[in-house]
């Protein structure tokens, strides 16, 4: 960029100066010619080509120039006549020349201006431009540019290695492989330690020399399909063992369950009170055991997607009342109350039975368990295309810092009443199977309501 002073210009930049010297010579000598000859219109005109030429090159101080010239156009004019009409135009002409000046100062500072801040736009950008080029040189993917007739315009060191060919052999050829602009394929490719892999390659448009272009980017995946195809082994070798284990589990605890109820029901004989007492809680554990097993069987068929539903159109108010049948033994033998709050009119929806009474089954389990004085209420409503259903109770509710993983598996609150950790996490993947939500609301001290809504059956003209 130059950025030298008009001073140094002259010292600098001979021919400039030169050209100003002989012009103002020659306009000077061919001015008094004119005048003396009273050719005073081509001599008033003569002066504007050194100012002009003056302020170009030197900007303020030709400006200064152009004031000294037009003084000395002014003595020429005093020294060959004293017509004041003349004298007058000659003031005029003056004004004239500096306002000329002015301007063509002006417009080269703003010339020189937008110069200069071109040549630091253009250094910006290319210092931008060696910075990209860095980056995509050090890039662990292939980059590569073809034209729109899949000629290879850039490649960078990454896309040769990954190819396994020199940039002089890349570039200029057809790429060769097919790719749709937004679309992932994955591709064989050669890595670096020159054995084969796997890559994923892309591509999106672009421009590259103002001309539309393809810009394709190829990814070493190797080791992350290594992982994936590893993980997803690792789960079928995780749900095969718990379905073989639990299923070889269930044929022996079917045996001890039978065996226990015989001797409870004295069918063998005669038993003391204390055999009864042991007996019983042999019972108890093998049916918590049970329980145990049929949670663990279901959550492993959820995890390996093979649980399956029998969707029908339902009524919501049937099972729920059922429930309450089924279920008011246990809260009679724990002194609770259990109400039933049935909406009318409710519609039907459409849900696997047997799936929801089991989602019921626990929530009201959860409920006694958590519920010493007061009660539970079971309750359905109507929304908008859909029914709800509440379980509520009077326990002890749940603290806020809990409420997050109340829904994870394997997660039990209160070690102390028991329980799998998958009952709320079968309950809420069986709701979401059915495009439903399950929800909870809690005060800690106060009870707990959880909430479950299922899409109301579709009607169709």
């Amino acid at each position: 960029m130059n950025t030298a002073k008009p001073s140094e210009n002259i010292r600098s930049g001979w021919p400039p100066f030169v050209l100003i010297a002989a012009t103002t010579l020659a306009t000077i000598a061919v001015s008094i010619y004119c005048l003396s000859s009273g050719w005073f219109i081509i001599f008033q005109n003569l002066f504007y080509i050194p100012i002009i030429i003056a302020c170009l090159y030197y900007l303020k101080r030709g400006f200064v120039f152009s004031v000294i010239l037009a003084f000395i156009y002014f003595a020429l004019i005093i020294a060959f006549t004293k017509d004041p009409s003349v004298i007058k135009q000659a003031l005029i002409r003056i004004v004239i020349f500096a306002s000329v000046a002015g301007i063509t100062v002006f417009l080269s500072i703003k010339r020189k201006r937008a110069e200069e801040e071109l040549q630091v736009a253009k250094a910006a950008l290319e210092k931008s431009k060696q910075s990209f080029f860095n980056i995509v040189e050090k890039s662990a993917d292939g980059i590569i540019v073809t034209d729109n007739n899949g000629i290879v315009c850039f490649c960078n060191p990454s896309a040769e290695s990954i190819f396994g060919v020199n940039k002089d052999d890349f570039i200029g050829k057809s790429f060769g492989i097919a790719v749709v602009s937004g679309q992932m394929n994955e591709i064989g490719i050669i890595r670096q330690d020159g054995q084969a892999g796997i890559g994923e390659i892309r591509s999106s448009q672009t421009e590259w020399d103002g001309r539309q272009a393809s810009l394709i980017l190829v990814r070493d995946i190797t080791e992350r399909k290594k992982a994936e195809e590893a993980l997803t082994e690792a789960v079928r070798v995780k749900s095969d063992f718990t379905g073989i284990v639990s299923h070889e589990l269930r044929t022996p605890l079917a045996s001890i369950k039978e065996g226990v109820s015989v001797v409870l029901d004295k069918i063998t004989g005669d038993i003391n009170g204390e055999q009864e007492k042991y007996l019983n809680i042999v019972k108890n554990n093998v049916d918590r055991l049970d329980r145990l097993i049929s949670a663990v069987l279901d959550f492993q068929k959820f995890e390996s997607g093979k649980m399956e539903f029998n969707i029908e159109d339902s009524d919501m108010n049937k099972i729920v009342s059922g429930i309450q049948d089924s279920m008011m033994l246990l809260f009679k033998k724990k002194g609770l109350a259990f109400e039933v709050r049935l909406c009318e009119n409710l519609p039907q929806a459409s849900f696997d039975r047997d799936k929801i009474i089991q989602v019921l089954t626990n929530l009201v389990n959860n409920a006694l368990k958590f519920t010493e004085k007061g009660g539970i209420v079971i309750s359905t409503a109507k929304g908008d295309n859909f029914v709800q259903v509440m379980v509520k109770d009077t326990g002890i509710g749940i603290k806020e810092e809990n409420m997050a993983k109340l829904f994870h598996e394997f997660t039990q609150l209160q070690r102390k009443v028991g329980g799998t950790g998958l009952g709320l996490s079968i309950c809420k993947k069986i709701i979401e199977a059915h495009r439903g939500k399950i929800w909870v609301e809690s005060e800690f001290g106060k009870g707990t309501a959880f909430y479950f809504s299922l899409p109301i059956k579709e009607r169709r003209a």
